[in-house]
Protein backbone atom coordinates (compact mmCIF):
# COMPACT_ATOMS: atom_id res chain seq x y z
CA UNK A 1 0.00 0.00 0.00
CA UNK A 2 2.55 2.72 0.91
CA UNK A 3 6.51 3.36 0.83
CA UNK A 4 8.77 3.75 3.45
CA UNK A 5 12.26 4.92 1.96
CA UNK A 6 15.11 7.15 3.30
CA UNK A 7 16.86 10.33 1.84
CA UNK A 8 20.17 12.24 2.73
CA UNK A 9 19.36 15.75 3.42
CA UNK A 10 21.74 18.51 4.28
CA UNK A 11 21.37 19.85 7.92
CA UNK A 12 21.61 23.25 8.96
CA UNK A 13 25.07 22.51 10.76
CA UNK A 14 26.36 21.61 7.62
CA UNK A 15 26.33 18.02 7.32
CA UNK A 16 24.01 15.48 6.01
CA UNK A 17 21.38 13.85 7.74
CA UNK A 18 19.01 10.85 6.78
CA UNK A 19 15.31 11.44 6.54
CA UNK A 20 12.07 8.64 6.31
CA UNK A 21 10.04 9.22 4.41
CA UNK A 22 6.61 7.46 3.79
CA UNK A 23 5.04 7.94 0.56
CA UNK A 24 0.96 7.02 0.94
CA UNK A 25 -0.63 5.76 -1.95
CA UNK A 26 -4.22 6.57 -3.08
CA UNK A 27 -6.32 3.81 -4.49
CA UNK A 28 -9.98 3.39 -5.06
CA UNK A 29 -12.92 5.31 -2.51
CA UNK A 30 -9.35 6.91 -0.83
CA UNK A 31 -9.23 9.23 -4.09
CA UNK A 32 -12.74 10.39 -3.85
CA UNK A 33 -12.53 10.68 0.41
CA UNK A 34 -9.73 12.64 0.18
CA UNK A 35 -11.57 15.92 -1.30
CA UNK A 36 -13.67 16.25 2.22
CA UNK A 37 -10.59 14.53 4.58
CA UNK A 38 -7.48 15.99 4.91
CA UNK A 39 -4.61 13.25 3.39
CA UNK A 40 -2.87 10.56 5.57
CA UNK A 41 0.62 12.59 4.77
CA UNK A 42 -1.32 15.60 6.95
CA UNK A 43 -2.71 13.14 9.36
CA UNK A 44 0.66 11.93 10.42
CA UNK A 45 1.98 15.57 10.68
CA UNK A 46 -0.65 16.33 13.03
CA UNK A 47 -0.63 12.76 15.01
CA UNK A 48 3.91 13.17 14.95
CA UNK A 49 2.84 16.80 16.71
CA UNK A 50 0.58 16.29 19.21
CA UNK A 51 3.09 13.71 20.21
CA UNK A 52 5.96 16.19 20.35
CA UNK A 53 3.26 18.57 22.22
CA UNK A 54 2.83 15.88 24.96
CA UNK A 55 6.54 14.92 25.22
CA UNK A 56 5.61 11.84 23.68
CA UNK A 57 8.10 10.12 21.55
CA UNK A 58 7.83 9.87 18.23
CA UNK A 59 10.43 10.87 15.25
CA UNK A 60 10.51 14.63 14.83
CA UNK A 61 8.00 15.42 12.38
CA UNK A 62 10.05 17.34 9.16
CA UNK A 63 7.19 18.61 6.43
CA UNK A 64 3.80 16.45 4.78
CA UNK A 65 3.44 16.69 0.81
CA UNK A 66 0.51 16.46 -1.33
CA UNK A 67 -0.32 16.75 -4.13
CA UNK A 68 -4.27 17.77 -5.17
CA UNK A 69 -5.78 18.15 -8.68
CA UNK A 70 -9.89 19.30 -8.65
CA UNK A 71 -9.63 18.54 -4.58
CA UNK A 72 -8.42 15.02 -4.92
CA UNK A 73 -5.19 14.42 -3.59
CA UNK A 74 -3.28 12.78 -6.13
CA UNK A 75 -0.23 11.79 -3.88
CA UNK A 76 1.06 12.82 -0.59
CA UNK A 77 4.27 12.02 1.61
CA UNK A 78 5.27 12.55 5.53
CA UNK A 79 8.62 12.78 6.45
CA UNK A 80 10.12 12.59 9.59
CA UNK A 81 13.48 12.14 11.03
CA UNK A 82 15.13 9.00 11.15
CA UNK A 83 15.75 7.42 14.33
CA UNK A 84 19.37 5.28 15.16
CA UNK A 85 19.49 2.49 17.26
CA UNK A 86 15.98 1.44 17.47
CA UNK A 87 14.05 -1.50 17.27
CA UNK A 88 10.40 -2.83 16.74
CA UNK A 89 9.17 -3.60 19.91
CA UNK A 90 7.70 -6.52 17.66
CA UNK A 91 11.23 -8.68 17.71
CA UNK A 92 11.87 -8.04 21.21
CA UNK A 93 8.82 -9.80 22.15
CA UNK A 94 9.85 -12.61 20.58
CA UNK A 95 13.08 -13.01 21.65
CA UNK A 96 13.63 -11.54 24.94
CA UNK A 97 12.92 -14.00 27.88
CA UNK A 98 12.84 -13.56 31.61
CA UNK A 99 13.57 -10.69 33.48
CA UNK A 100 14.99 -8.61 30.18
CA UNK A 101 11.20 -9.51 28.52
CA UNK A 102 9.56 -8.49 32.31
CA UNK A 103 11.37 -5.30 32.59
CA UNK A 104 10.65 -3.86 29.17
CA UNK A 105 6.75 -5.25 29.59
CA UNK A 106 6.30 -3.16 32.39
CA UNK A 107 8.24 0.05 30.84
CA UNK A 108 5.89 -0.43 27.94
CA UNK A 109 3.13 -0.91 29.94
CA UNK A 110 4.12 2.80 32.06
CA UNK A 111 4.67 4.35 28.37
CA UNK A 112 1.38 3.21 27.24
CA UNK A 113 -0.52 4.65 30.36
CA UNK A 114 1.01 7.98 29.82
CA UNK A 115 -0.03 8.10 26.71
CA UNK A 116 -3.36 7.70 27.71
CA UNK A 117 -2.95 9.96 30.19
CA UNK A 118 -2.05 12.74 27.72
CA UNK A 119 -5.13 11.57 25.72
CA UNK A 120 -3.20 10.15 22.76
CA UNK A 121 -5.33 7.33 21.72
CA UNK A 122 -3.50 5.23 18.27
CA UNK A 123 -5.75 3.64 16.54
CA UNK A 124 -3.22 1.23 15.04
CA UNK A 125 -0.86 -0.08 18.07
CA UNK A 126 0.49 -2.86 17.42
CA UNK A 127 3.92 -3.73 17.76
CA UNK A 128 5.11 -2.81 14.69
CA UNK A 129 4.27 0.89 15.75
CA UNK A 130 6.22 1.10 18.66
CA UNK A 131 10.63 1.54 18.41
CA UNK A 132 12.40 1.15 21.21
CA UNK A 133 16.26 2.19 22.35
CA UNK A 134 18.15 0.77 24.84
CA UNK A 135 15.71 -2.10 25.51
CA UNK A 136 17.98 -3.47 28.30
CA UNK A 137 18.30 -0.54 30.20
CA UNK A 138 16.41 0.26 33.59
CA UNK A 139 14.20 2.81 31.60
CA UNK A 140 14.08 2.64 27.86
CA UNK A 141 12.66 4.88 25.29
CA UNK A 142 9.74 4.24 23.52
CA UNK A 143 8.84 5.49 20.43
CA UNK A 144 5.18 5.46 18.45
CA UNK A 145 5.66 5.54 14.42
CA UNK A 146 2.42 5.25 11.59
CA UNK A 147 1.10 8.62 13.24
CA UNK A 148 -1.54 9.06 10.89
CA UNK A 149 -4.12 6.60 12.94
CA UNK A 150 -3.32 9.17 16.00
CA UNK A 151 -6.58 10.68 17.93
CA UNK A 152 -6.64 13.34 20.78
CA UNK A 153 -9.21 12.35 22.83
CA UNK A 154 -10.02 11.36 26.36
CA UNK A 155 -9.22 7.57 27.27
CA UNK A 156 -10.81 5.64 30.08
CA UNK A 157 -9.60 2.21 31.13
CA UNK A 158 -11.42 -0.23 29.12
CA UNK A 159 -10.58 2.04 26.08
CA UNK A 160 -7.15 2.44 26.99
CA UNK A 161 -7.29 -1.90 27.48
CA UNK A 162 -9.20 -2.58 24.30
CA UNK A 163 -6.15 -0.38 22.56
CA UNK A 164 -3.56 -2.35 23.79
CA UNK A 165 -4.88 -5.71 22.72
CA UNK A 166 -3.16 -5.90 19.12
CA UNK A 167 0.33 -5.45 20.92
CA UNK A 168 1.12 -9.53 20.80
CA UNK A 169 2.17 -9.66 24.39
CA UNK A 170 3.94 -12.82 25.53
CA UNK A 171 1.44 -14.98 27.43
CA UNK A 172 4.04 -15.54 30.30
CA UNK A 173 3.73 -11.71 30.40
CA UNK A 174 0.09 -10.72 29.92
CA UNK A 175 -0.63 -10.52 34.02
CA UNK A 176 2.10 -7.83 34.71
CA UNK A 177 1.29 -5.96 31.01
Amino acid sequence: RNRIGLISAASLTGGAEWITVKEFRIRGVDGLKSRFQRSKAEKAWTGAGALVEREIGTPSPVVFYEERSSGRVLRSAYLSEYLEGVTEIRELLRTFTGDRLHNLIVNLSRFLARCHRKNILHRDLSDGNILVRHPDSIDPEFFLIDTNRIRIKKIGRRCGIKNSIRLGIPKSEQKAF
